[in-house]
């Protein structure tokens, strides 16, 4: 009999725990979905890019061959969103796309 109570209970707390958590990341702001996402070349979506954060370092080549490169290169999403200063866990940037 008790066991019988315990699992009911246990099954009601165990739904109310997943409902919630659940909603918590119902709006989250993917950065997939973004305006800013940019996806790189044959890799894949997890290692996309953010157009709102170019390198400071983007001429880093010159000091090993000496060419001028003309092309941006980005911060991965991944560290944008790490870093409060930039996007933040929160995406501050984000924009629908």
């Amino acid at each position: 009999m008790y066991k019988y109570i315990f699992t009911i209970i246990f099954t009601i707390i165990f739904m109310i725990l997943t409902v919630s958590y659940a909603n918590k990341f119902k709006n989250i702001q993917l950065c997939i979905n973004c305006k800013h996402f940019k996806k790189e070349f044959l890799d894949m979506d997890r290692y996309g890019r953010c157009a709102l954060f170019p390198k400071n370092d983007k001429n880093i080549d010159y000091l090993i061959d000496g060419r001028i490169r003309s092309y941006f290169e980005y911060y991965f999403c991944s560290t944008a969103r790490k870093n409060d200063s930039m996007c933040g866990l929160e995406g501050k940037k984000y924009e629908e796309k």
